[in-house]
């Protein structure tokens, strides 16, 4: 640590020439301070590889020195390594500029979790589902307390797309809800949990990528909804989180959405969208910030260099390259240089300047941790977490447990059950209820006819199937009705992936996946007359059974 110590005041005496700010500074001081090409590179999120400080991180701050970075899985061996690394890029960037880095992240829940939790934190529509404002809202402050305790300060969540999880869509169980004033209400708490942990929210995908099909990280999007569509649905959730006090963001789409702007231009680079609704109309007065230029979403307006020049001149105030250092480059060059020909001012750029300033100014002041990470903290806020993601998980358990077809005759404690999942922990969970006469198949060796195949084999045998994303889904969906009567479906993607639901015997919808799942059902199943309990922590202590509609949540800090 001494050596490091050492290291880094040469590296600050070596970056002397780089203008680094005075923290007495006030906002529009700082801006009037900078040279134009510091202002170009506070614009900037970057991706960058491995999860080692000094293999592309390190390299790209001080050759690029982007304002902000965004990690990805790619980025984490664990949350204590993720958290070393995040310290010693904020090391360097405030000896470089007197200013912390944002460091981002997709912890929106469910799937889309960069830090992985056992078991995962809930999605959005998991914990929409519990309709408990103080629940989501306390989710969003855990979850931001561990990614502080890791030293990321922005969190790209919550979605607030409207879409119904009844119906097949992009979104899936990403949204809260398919009722507009549900969303926005969820949202709010989720966001203001996570700006009470210091952590910058950041709502996706306005103005509404809900309901749509088609997923812009592959293809050119579109949205055809009519005005008066957009602005009594998809719109409500963004304007109401406008309205929410203290630092936040929002992403735009890579959507075309006609209705808005007819010249057919995705939301990214569209002014009449960004400039004239989102600020003008609705008043948001926060960070903007583009999804990943590199999406095929984004195609078809010219490259990557294009792409940023656009986006800030439609009034996009940050720019994000996930990937490629190249086009990195290609990027930061195509501002520059639009600046110099006069195709974007000063007065545009200081515009943005002001509010990645604004927000940074008070990060700083926050003092950003540049030592040790604190493990103890970072623990903490994992076990927290699990314990919340346990009650969301639960209620949608027992919202969704009695959903059985009144034919169905619950089976008796010799039964035969074949549990069909490519989750171990799911089967293992299960079987702690009801030990014999259970049998493993694995989702990964049995598909839809060898699961026909082997009900024809067998006729008494009650089958439990765990739908954990979309081949799984498809795949049971496609069962013939006379199997279908005989599956009990525990489905962690949404309701809207599992077709022909009243021929199953029951569909559990989850919402996230929760091993723990099994144990439940298996209880219900063949232990009716007993109370369902959680099963024990890896400490071995009994987590205690969760009523949200009762239960206080208690907070670990005020």
């Amino acid at each position: 640590m001494q050596r490091l110590g050492f290291l880094y005041q040469i590296l600050a005496l070596v970056l002397m020439s780089y203008h680094s700010l005075s923290f007495s500074q006030s906002v529009d001081e700082l801006i009037q301070s900078l040279p134009i090409d510091q202002k170009i590179e506070q614009m900037m999120i970057f991706g960058f590889a491995g999860t080692d400080y000094n293999t592309s991180l390190g390299p790209r701050l001080r050759s690029l020195r982007p304002g902000a970075f965004i990690v990805f899985g790619r980025n984490i061996k664990t949350p204590l390594a993720l958290a070393q690394t995040i310290s010693q890029a904020q090391t360097e960037a405030m000896s470089q500029s007197g200013l912390p880095l944002l460091f981002m992240v997709d912890q929106e829940g469910g799937q889309v979790s960069r830090i992985k939790t056992q078991p995962l934190s809930p999605s959005a529509l998991a914990m929409g589902n519990t309709g408990n404002q103080e629940l989501i809202q306390n989710i969003g402050l855990t979850t931001g307390k561990l990614l502080t305790s890791i030293g990321i300060n922005m969190n790209l969540a919550p979605v607030l797309d409207v879409a119904n999880p009844a119906e097949k869509h992009f979104i899936g169980n990403r949204a809260f809800s398919g009722d507009p004033r549900a969303v926005a209400n969820h949202g709010v708490s989720y966001s203001t949990g996570l700006i009470k942990a210091n952590v910058i929210p950041t709502a996706k995908h306005f103005p509404g990528h809900g309901g749509t099909r088609q997923d812009s990280h592959k293809v050119k999007a579109k949205k055809l909804d009519s005005l008066k569509t957009l602005m009594t649905k998809d719109l409500l959730p963004f304007a109401e989180y406008s309205k929410i006090n203290g630092i936040k963001a929002m992403m735009v789409a890579h959507v075309a959405y006609p209705a808005l702007d007819p010249s057919g231009l995705p939301a990214t680079f569209s002014k009449p969208i960004i400039t004239d609704l989102l600020r003008d109309q609705l008043g948001y007065n926060g960070i903007v910030i583009t999804d990943d230029l590199e999406m095929s979403g984004a195609s078809g307006v010219g490259d990557v260099g294009e792409r940023a020049v656009r986006a800030v001149s439609a009034g996009v105030d940050m720019i994000m390259l996930a990937w490629s250092l190249k086009k990195q480059r290609m990027v930061k060059s195509a501002l520059l240089e639009a600046i110099r020909k006069g195709a974007i001012t000063e007065v545009r750029i200081n515009d943005s300047l002001r509010r990645i300033l604004s927000a940074k100014v008070q990060l700083r002041d926050q003092k950003p941790n540049l030592g040790p990470p604190n493990i103890i903290e970072i623990r903490k806020h994992l076990s927290r977490l699990k314990e919340l993601s346990l009650m969301v998980s639960r209620e949608n358990f027992e919202q969704s447990k009695k959903a059985f077809r009144e034919d169905f005759k619950f089976p008796k404690q010799s039964s035969e059950v074949a549990v069909f999942t490519a989750s171990k922990p799911f089967y293992n969970s299960f079987k702690k209820v009801k030990s014999k006469s259970v049998t493993y198949r694995n989702l990964r060796s049995f598909g839809t006819e060898q699961i026909t195949r082997f009900f024809a084999k067998n006729p008494e045998t009650l089958g439990v199937y765990y739908a954990t994303g979309n081949i799984t889904a498809r795949r049971v969906s496609a069962l013939p009705r006379a199997v279908k009567s005989r599956m009990i479906v525990v489905n962690t993607t949404f309701a809207g992936m599992i077709s022909g639901r009243n021929e199953f015997a029951a569909v559990i919808d989850m919402n996230t996946q929760t091993a723990v799942s099994g144990f439940w059902l298996a209880k219900y199943l063949f232990e009716e007359n007993r109370p369902i309990r959680l099963p024990s922590n890896e400490k071995g202590k009994a987590v205690k059974k969760a009523d949200n509609k009762k239960r206080k949540i208690v907070r670990h800090e005020k």
